[in-house]
C-alpha cells in the first residue's frame, strides 16, 4: 500500500496527534498487503465517538479519519458495496452509505483538506530540495576544512624546517616556494568557503519564509479537519434518520 498521510499541525486543545501516529504505523505495517492503494487520513480528537472512510477508485482509494482496525473492515467491504461509498462508524455501531449523492457529498467535503495536504507535500519538497542542496554545500565545506587543516599542518612544518636550515646558512628557497604554493591554495580555498558561505546564508534565507508558510498551513488544515469531521458526522447521521445508512456491524 502507498501511502500519503495528511497531518494537521495539532490544535490546542486536540489530540490528533496520537491517532496519526496510530495511521501511519499502519501505513507501514501493511506496506506490502494492498499494492495500489491509497490511504488518505485526516485526524480528529473523538474517534472513539465517530469515525469515517470514503472509498474511492473502485476501492483503491480511502479517505478518512479511521483507525488501523476501521481501514482493514472498509477493505473487506469493498468488493460487496462496489467501487464508491461511505464507512462510519457512530457509538460503536458501523454503517455503508451507498448513496450516490451523499457519497459524492462527502467526497466534495473532503476536496479542500485535501488540496490543503497536496499544496503541504509540495512546500516540503520545496524545503526537502533545499536542505538538500545546504547539506551539499555544508559537504563541501567539510572537505574544504580538512584540506586546510592538511595545509596547516604542512604550513608549520615548512616553517620549522626553514628556521633550522636558515640557523644552519642553508638556502631555503624550494621550501619557501613550496610554503607560497600552501598560502595560495589556502587563499583560494579560504575565498570558495566564503562563496559557499554566502549561498548557505541564502538557503537559510529562502527556507525561513517556508516554515512560516507550513506553519499557517499546518494551523488550516487543524481548522479544516475540525470542520470535515463535524461536516461528516451531520452527513452520517441524516443518513441514519433517511434510512439511507446500512448497518453492518
Amino acid at each position: 500500500m502507498s501511502s500519503r498521510i495528511l497531518r494537521p499541525a495539532r490544535p490546542a486543545a486536540a489530540c490528533a496527534v496520537a491517532a496519526l501516529i496510530v495511521l501511519v504505523g499502519a501505513a507501514l505495517a501493511h506496506a506490502g498487503e494492498a499494492k495500489g492503494h491509497t490511504a488518505y487520513a485526516f485526524g480528529t480528537s473523538d474517534q472513539d465517538h465517530f469515525a469515517y472512510v470514503v472509498v474511492t477508485e473502485g476501492g483503491k482509494s480511502l479517505s478518512g479519519s479511521g483507525d488501523l482496525s476501521d481501514y482493514d473492515d472498509v477493505r473487506d467491504l469493498s468488493d460487496r458495496y462496489g467501487p464508491e461509498f461511505l464507512w462510519a462508524r457512530l457509538d460503536g455501531k458501523s454503517y455503508v452509505i451507498d448513496d450516490p449523492r451523499l457519497v459524492e457529498e462527502a467526497i466534495d467535503a473532503m476536496e479542500p483538506v485535501r488540496m490543503l495536504g497536496v499544496t503541504q507535500g509540495k512546500l516540503g519538497a520545496q524545503q526537502g530540495a533545499l536542505g538538500a542542496r545546504q547539506g551539499k554545500l555544508g559537504a563541501e565545506q567539510a572537505k574544504l576544512g580538512a584540506r586546510q587543516a592538511v595545509l596547516g599542518a604542512r604550513q608549520a612544518l615548512l616553517s620549522e624546517r626553514i628556521a633550522r636550515m636558515q640557523d644552519r646558512g642553508e638556502s631555503t628557497r624550494r621550501l619557501r616556494d613550496e610554503l607560497d604554493a600552501i598560502h595560495d591554495e589556502q587563499s583560494a580555498i579560504g575565498r570558495e568557503q566564503s562563496r559557499i558561505g554566502r549561498v548557505q546564508s541564502e538557503l537559510g534565507a529562502q527556507q525561513s519564509p517556508l516554515g512560516r508558510q507550513q506553519s499557517e498551513l499546518g494551523q488550516r488544515q487543524a481548522e479544516l479537519s475540525k470542520k470535515l469531521h463535524e461536516e461528516m458526522l451531520r452527513l452520517v447521521e441524516r443518513a441514519i434518520d433517511r434510512n439511507l445508512a446500512e448497518r453492518v456491524h
